[in-house]
C-alpha cells in the first residue's frame, strides 16, 4: 500500500454511509505515517480546525479548558507542564490554587487562569467537596473566608481538613493570601492537627482573644481544666514544638519549586534556578525560544533526558541526546550532540541544574551548539 499525506478536506455534506468490517488490510490506510481510514481522517480534521480556531480567536479559553481535560491524559502532570509553558511563552498567565476562589477545576478569574482544589495531586472529588461544605459553615459562623485571619484558618479550617489535604494545599500555595511563610504553617498545622478534640471547644471559643498559635495555646494550658495530665503534656509538647522548630521555617525557591512540582506538575511561583548562582547566565529559556543568537549561556532545570542513537552521517552510531529544560520564564527543546553529550552526560540527567554555554548561529534552523555543561 503506498503512503500518502491528506493535504485537503471537501465536505460534501450528509450521504448515506455503510458500517461494514474487511478482513483485509486494505480497508485502511496510512496517513503521516499512521494507520487510519476514512472516518477517523476526516473526524479528526474537523476537531483540530475547531481546536486551531478557539486557540487563535480564543487563546485563553482555550488554554484553561486544554488544562481541565489534562485529567483524562495518562501523564496529566505532563501534560499540565507543556500546556503551561506553552501559556506563559505566549503570554497568558497561569497561578496556582487560590482557596479565596474555591474553584474546583481550572478557571479563569479577573483575566488569569487559575488552578483549581482538584487539580493539586492527592486533592479528589471527594475532598474538595468536603471543603466546600466546610466553608460553608466556617462562613456562617465568622463570615467570608477572604477575610479569614491566620488562627481562623488554622483552629476552623486546617484542623477539620485531614493532614495530607490540608499539607498539599498549604505547599501548592492556595493560602498565600493569609500565610506569609508556606513552610512554618505547613509544621505548625502539623502541630495543631496533633491537639485532642476534648479541647477544641475551648480553643473555638477563646482563640480569637489572642493574637498567636503560641498565645492561644498558653492560654488553653491556663484556662482548660484538663482531665488527664497526659492531655495537658500534649499541649505542653506542642507550645514547644512550635517555639523552638528543630529546623528553619523558611521557604527557599528549591522547596517552593519542588513542591510546586510535585504537586501541581510545574513549578510557579519560582524555579529551582533561582536558588543557584546564576550571574554567568545571559540567555533565558524565554529568550532561546524568541530566537537569539550568539554566544548563550543558559541556567536551567533538565525536566527530560532522551538519550538517542546517531542513524547517518559521519557520527552514525554515536549516541546524542535531547533536553527539555525550564526557569522561571518557560521551558526549552535543546539538542546535545554526541561530543557535548559523551563528555557531560554525568551532568545532563533529569532534575539536575546546569549552566549550557555555546554558540547559537543566526541562520534559519538557529542551531545551539552546546560546548560546555557546568554544575550550579
Amino acid at each position: 500500500m503506498q503512503a500518502t499525506k491528506i493535504t485537503k478536506v471537501t465536505k460534501i455534506g450528509f450521504l448515506p454511509t455503510v458500517d461494514i468490517e474487511v478482513d483485509n488490510d486494505s480497508h485502511i490506510y496510512y496517513a503521516n505515517g499512521i494507520a487510519t481510514s476514512n472516518s477517523h481522517a476526516v473526524a479528526y480534521s474537523y476537531v483540530t480546525y475547531a481546536s486551531l480556531y478557539v486557540k487563535a480567536h480564543f487563546p485563553q479559553n482555550a488554554y484553561c479548558s486544554w488544562l481541565s481535560y489534562t485529567k483524562e491524559e495518562p501523564e496529566t502532570q505532563k501534560e499540565v507542564y507543556e500546556l503551561y509553558n506553552n501559556a506563559k511563552v505566549n503570554g497568558y498567565d497561569i497561578f496556582g490554587p487560590d482557596f479565596r476562589l474555591l474553584n474546583k477545576n481550572f478557571a479563569i478569574h479577573n483575566g488569569s487562569i487559575y488552578f483549581g482544589l482538584v487539580d493539586v495531586y492527592e486533592v479528589g472529588q471527594s475532598e474538595v467537596n468536603n471543603i466546600l461544605v466546610l466553608t460553608k459553615q466556617i462562613e456562617e459562623a465568622i463570615g467570608s473566608r477572604y477575610s479569614w485571619s491566620y488562627l481562623d484558618l488554622m483552629f476552623r479550617f486546617l484542623y477539620n481538613t485531614g493532614s495530607r489535604t490540608a499539607a498539599n494545599l498549604i505547599s501548592a500555595g492556595a493560602f498565600d493570601y493569609i500565610c506569609s511563610k508556606r513552610t512554618q504553617t505547613k509544621y505548625e498545622c502539623e502541630q495543631i492537627l496533633k491537639l485532642k478534640d476534648t479541647v477544641m471547644p475551648w480553643v473555638l471559643e477563646n482563640y480569637s482573644k489572642y493574637g498567636s498559635l503560641i498565645e492561644v495555646l498558653e492560654g488553653l494550658l491556663a484556662g482548660f481544666k484538663f482531665r488527664q495530665p497526659r492531655s495537658r503534656e500534649i499541649v505542653r509538647e506542642i507550645l514547644d514544638s512550635i517555639k523552638n522548630p528543630p529546623y528553619q521555617l523558611e521557604d527557599s525557591a528549591a522547596w517552593i519549586a519542588g513542591e510546586e512540582k510535585r504537586l501541581l506538575g510545574v513549578s510557579i511561583t519560582c524555579s529551582s534556578v533561582d536558588a543557584c548562582d546564576v550571574d554567568a547566565a545571559n540567555c533565558t529559556c524565554y529568550d532561546y525560544l524568541q530566537g537569539r543568537s550568539g554566544y548563550l549561556i543558559i541556567a536551567g532545570t533538565i525536566d527530560e533526558v532522551k538519550e538517542v542513537a546517531i542513524k547517518n552521517g559521519k557520527n552514525a552510531g554515536k549516541k546524542m541526546a535531547f533536553l527539555k529544560i525550564s526557569d522561571s520564564t518557560g521551558s526549552a527543546d535543546i539538542a546535545v550532540f554526541s561530543e557535548c553529550w559523551a563528555n557531560n552526560k554525568m551532568y545532563l540527567t533529569k532534575n539536575n541544574t546546569v549552566l549550557l554555554a555555546g554558540k547559537r548561529n543566526n541562520n534559519k534552523d538557529k542551531t545551539w551548539q552546546i560546548e560546555k555543561v557546568w554544575q550550579i
